[in-house]
């Protein structure tokens, strides 16, 4: 790994990396910033916020792999315990949405992926509720490789959307919910193919709870009511890039309500994450909308009044593979 440095604005403080086979220097003051703090801040300083801390969870993320500028996909042999610093950035119940997978991956199954230098940018950080957190933002991962099946992703402008939600214990920032757009582009040569991602066991309770937020939140739709049920701080991102917030209120409709497939849930007590498969919406801010199947993750939060809220939505593509004709590149490390 590269030395870095990085300095922020709206007084935070820089922090370094040191390239060291036996020591790595890291501050986490954003994500160990208590909410108290951020709900002083402006918008403006708020996404001051969510640069340095985005910054902070990918410095550690970047710790996984192989070194910067190698294309490799292997394991840090430098840094044996790199992935459990990366889960550790993941709160126990998490949910993750990945544009090549139609399911969804939770903490225990998800494996951080081999990454090189990485550029954050067009981050908008909102708060629905105290002690919780919704960033989206676009990332560049040049040279990002999947650890299990070896893909090459692609490197360019990909959004992300991520829910964190406060932990009183470890006195941190945790994320909750993410979505992750980045698609694969090529294998490593010499790749076996066959790897499948393990498929996740949810809680019937937890998925009949989404079934019923879902129906309600898609018959506001087709009512041509799809503001009801949406938070302050609210967030949606497609994979075509669009970032919509509550400032500016997105609005979408259906038609009638779509069949969805494959709901898949996680709870934390006052926040729920949902997964599914279903078919676009029939416009989105007046724009028509790709009507094939995609997976989306949603993420709601529940207020003092016993209501379900919506406060993330991630809208995707679906790559689920890569195609066996794909080009591969060769790897520069053995």
């Amino acid at each position: 790994m590269r030395y870095k440095f990085i300095d922020f604005v709206a007084g935070f403080c820089a922090y370094f990396i040191y390239d060291s086979t036996t020591a790595m220097a890291q501050s986490l003051d954003a994500l160990k910033t208590p909410p108290v703090t951020l709900s002083s801040l402006t918008p403006s300083e708020l996404n001051t916020f969510g640069i340095k801390a985005i910054n902070e969870a990918y410095t550690i993320f970047s710790q996984v792999g192989s070194k910067t500028g190698e294309i490799g996909g292997r394991l840090n042999q430098e840094n044996l315990n790199a992935v459990k610093n990366a889960k550790a950035l993941f709160d126990d119940r998490a949910l993750i949405q990945t544009a090549r997978l139609n399911f969804g991956i939770t903490k225990k199954s998800f494996v951080p992926t081999d990454i090189d230098d990485f550029e954050a940018s067009d981050v908008i950080v909102t708060i629905p509720s105290n002690g919780i957190i919704v960033a989206s933002y676009k990332m560049t991962l040049p040279n990002r490789v999947d650890l299990k099946t070896k893909s090459v992703l692609s490197g360019e402008v990909a959004p992300r959307l991520t829910v964190l939600r406060w932990d009183d214990r470890r006195k941190q920032w945790l994320v909750f919910s993410h979505a992750d757009f980045d698609t694969p582009s090529a294998t490593l040569c010499g790749t076996p193919s066959g790897f499948k991602q393990r498929k996740s066991i949810f809680l019937k309770d937890n998925i009949d709870l989404a079934k019923s937020i879902l129906d309600a939140q898609f018959q506001n739709a087709v009512d041509g009511n799809s503001a009801k049920g949406q938070a302050k701080g609210f967030q949606v991102v497609y994979a075509s890039g669009e970032q919509r917030d509550s400032r500016k209120p997105p609005s979408y409709t259906f038609s009638k309500k779509p069949q969805i497939t494959e709901v898949e849930a996680t709870r934390k007590g006052d926040l729920l994450a949902i997964r599914y498969n279903g078919p676009g919406a029939a416009s989105f801010d007046g724009n028509t909308v790709d009507p094939s199947v995609k997976p989306r993750l949603l993420t709601f939060y529940k207020n003092e009044n016993g209501e379900w809220l919506r406060i993330s939505a991630a809208i995707f593509s679906v790559t689920s593979k890569v195609a066996n004709d794909v080009k591969c590149i060769m790897p520069t490390v053995k």
